[in-house]
């Protein structure tokens, strides 16, 4: 999945730009050689967080999180194409079932992927209003110490999701705690009700 994440990050921001993060990250390693296209846990928290942490240094606070949030988006459209009938979240019959039932099915599938494919540990929650993400082992703010939660890869990465699952509409997802914040794991807020 590392390998995944640096070209999503290539598609946003160009060649010269994933290189120029790969210097600030000091991840080096990755400039001439990408993590190879398979689901091994070969590509660290460390390198994740490092990764998250440049994007804010190099584009600024508001200009991170809109470049963190195109990446994450990237990211899953890269993912579902590399992986998503290997992992079975390319499959048709989630996304005919009612949405009542589908945001919930979906939960189930993404965290159980990441659980399974990943040393993140996801565990859900829901109620009438939303569906509650908490990610004790947090990449992308792994080993950090923050004021706020900028944790928007991972944020970016659910909404685009959200999107494929919908057919292009648009749900909340908003962060509510981080790790880095000294919280016991970052929390994902999804909205049941589309934007606009």
């Amino acid at each position: 999945m590392g390998r995944v994440l640096l070209l999503a990050t290539e598609d946003v921001i160009g060649t010269s730009g994933l290189m120029a993060l790969l210097r600030t990250a000091a991840l080096h390693r990755y400039q001439n050689t990408l993590p190879s296209n398979n689901l091994d846990k070969q590509f660290p928290f460390e390198d994740v967080s490092a990764l998250s942490l440049a994007v804010d240094r190099v584009y600024g606070p508001r200009g991170g999180r809109n470049t963190a949030l195109r990446i994450g988006e990237a990211a899953f459209k890269r993912a579902l194409f590399e992986f998503g009938p290997v992992m079975g979240i390319d499959d048709m019959i989630v996304r005919l079932l009612p949405w009542s039932v589908k945001l919930d099915r979906w939960g189930e599938i993404l965290s159980g992927m990441y659980n399974g494919f990943s040393d993140q540990i996801i565990r859900l929650e829901s109620d009438s209003d939303a569906v509650y993400w908490h990610v004790e082992r947090c990449p992308f703010c792994w080993g950090r110490q923050m004021l706020e939660p900028r944790c928007f890869i991972f944020v970016g990465l659910l909404q685009e999701s959200l999107r494929w699952l919908s057919g292009e509409r648009t749900y909340p997802v908003e962060q509510t705690t981080c790790t880095a914040m000294g919280d016991a794991c970052c929390t994902f807020v999804i909205g049941r009700t589309p934007l606009g």
